[in-house]
C-alpha cells in the first residue's frame, strides 16, 4: 500500500515538474532568439556605419540592363554577413556573383543560380531555436526564421516586383527593395520603428504561422493586382480565416513557401508587414507571384513575437496589441507615375501595430 501512494506521489510530482521543464526550455529559446534579432539590429547599425544606410531588402547590383540591375533579389541578409560573424560566406556569394557576372555579363543574375553549396548553407543567427526548421537547408537553400520590416504595407510576393522601374519601392518600413534606407529617413524615431521580426518557415498543411492562403477575395476585392496599392484592401477578411482551433487556416489552397531562402529578397521569403497582429493569418490576392499579400510576423512563442527595433532593443510584442480598424478598405493616396511608388504618408491606419511598423507616420510607439 505504502508502495502504491509513493508511485501516485512521484507521478503527480513528475506531472506537475514536466510543464516546468517545458516552460523553462521555452523561455530559453525565447531569450536565444531575442539575442539573435539583437544581434541581427545591431549588425544593421554597423553597416549603417560603415555605408551611411541600412542595406537594401532586396538588392540592385551592377549595372543597369534593359532598366534592370544585373542582379536581383539577395536578400538584405547576405548584405549584412559580414556583421554577423559569415564574412566568409559573404566572400563565396561575392565570388560566385562575379563569377556568373563574367560568363553572362549582359544577363540579370537571380540569386537560384548561385552554387548551391552557397546558398544552401543554413546561419545560426537567422535560427529561432523555437522553430526546428528553420537553420535548416531545404532544395538547396537555407532556411531562415528572421524577415525585415516593410512596414505598414501590404507587398507583392516578388521582392523586386513591388513597383515599375528601377528602385521603385512601395515599403514605408525600416528596409525597402533596391532602395536604401538611412536612420535620418525614420523620422518617428528608432526607438518607434520596427526593423525585423520572426516568421515562422513554411510546413505542410495549413497552419498559419507560415502558410499564405491564396486568392482571398474578400481581402483584396479588386481584381487588380495593385488592389492593396491603390484601390484598397480589407485585412479582417484575412483575419476571418483563423479556424476554431487558432493555429489552422480554414482554407486548403496555401503558399508554402515562407522563411525557405534566407538569402533570396523576394517578399514570401524573407519579409513581413506590420497590419495583422502578430501570430495571425497570411493572405494573398491571387497565386501568382505578382499578387499582393499579407504577411504578420509569426513564431512559436507563446502569446506574440519578438521584434527588433531600429534602436537595437528587442521588444515581445503581445498578439493583442492594437492594429486599428481591419474592417474597412485601406486606400492609399495613389501612385506617383514618376517613379511607380506609392504615396502614403501621415499616421498609420493599423493602430500601434502599423505605427510600429512605419518610419515616417509622425507616431510614438508605446508598446503594451
Amino acid at each position: 500500500m505504502e508502495l502504491l501512494v509513493v508511485i501516485a506521489i512521484i507521478g503527480i510530482l513528475i506531472a506537475l515538474l514536466l510543464p516546468a521543464v517545458q516552460a523553462a526550455r521555452e523561455a530559453a529559446r525565447r531569450m536565444q532568439c531575442t539575442n539573435h534579432l539583437k544581434q541581427l539590429g545591431l549588425a544593421s547599425h554597423n553597416y549603417h556605419d560603415a555605408y551611411n544606410a541600412f542595406p537594401m531588402g532586396t538588392d540592385s547590383w551592377g549595372a543597369l540592363v534593359d532598366g534592370w540591375r544585373r542582379s536581383k533579389n539577395y536578400s538584405g541578409w547576405v548584405f549584412l554577413l559580414p556583421f554577423i560573424e559569415q564574412t566568409a560566406l559573404y566572400d563565396r556569394f561575392m565570388v560566385e556573383f562575379a563569377k556568373l557576372h563574367s560568363d553572362h555579363p549582359n544577363t540579370v543574375i537571380n540569386i537560384w543560380e548561385i552554387d548551391a553549396t552557397v546558398r544552401g548553407n543554413a546561419v545560426p543567427y537567422l535560427a529561432c531555436p523555437s522553430d526546428g526548421r528553420s537553420g535548416q537547408v531545404m532544395n538547396d537553400f537555407g532556411t531562415g526564421s528572421y524577415c525585415m520590416s516593410a512596414g505598414d504595407y501590404c507587398q507583392k510576393v516578388e521582392g523586386y516586383g513591388w513597383g515599375t522601374g528601377n528602385g521603385a519601392s512601395f515599403s514605408r518600413g525600416a528596409f525597402q527593395p533596391q532602395m536604401w534606407t538611412k536612420l535620418a529617413d525614420m523620422v518617428d524615431g528608432t526607438s518607434n520603428t520596427a526593423c525585423a521580426s520572426e516568421r515562422v518557415v513554411s510546413q505542410e498543411g495549413t497552419l498559419i504561422k507560415g502558410g499564405v492562403a491564396q486568392s482571398v477575395s474578400a481581402a483584396f476585392p479588386n481584381t487588380n493586382h495593385n488592389a492593396c496599392e491603390s484601390e484598397g484592401f480589407r485585412p479582417q477578411a484575412c483575419l476571418d480565416l483563423r479556424g476554431n482551433q487558432g493555429s489552422y487556416l480554414s482554407s486548403a489552397n496555401v503558399n508554402m513557401d515562407s522563411g525557405k531562402r534566407w538569402s533570396d529578397g523576394q517578399a514570401i521569403f524573407n519579409w513581413v508587414n506590420f497590419i495583422l497582429p502578430p501570430n495571425s493569418p497570411s493572405c494573398a490576392s491571387g497565386e501568382g507571384h505578382n499578387t499582393p499579400m499579407l504577411t504578420p510576423p509569426t513564431s512559436f512563442h507563446t502569446g506574440g513575437v519578438n521584434v527588433a527595433l531600429c534602436d537595437g532593443s528587442v521588444r515581445f510584442v503581445s498578439e493583442t496589441i492594437s492594429a486599428g480598424n481591419l474592417t474597412g478598405a485601406d486606400v492609399a493616396e495613389g501612385v506617383d507615375v514618376n517613379n511607380g511608388r506609392c504615396k502614403r504618408s501621415g499616421r498609420s491606419n493599423f493602430g500601434t501595430w502599423g505605427a510600429l511598423g512605419s518610419r515616417n507616420g509622425g507616431e510614438s510607439v508605446t508598446i503594451p
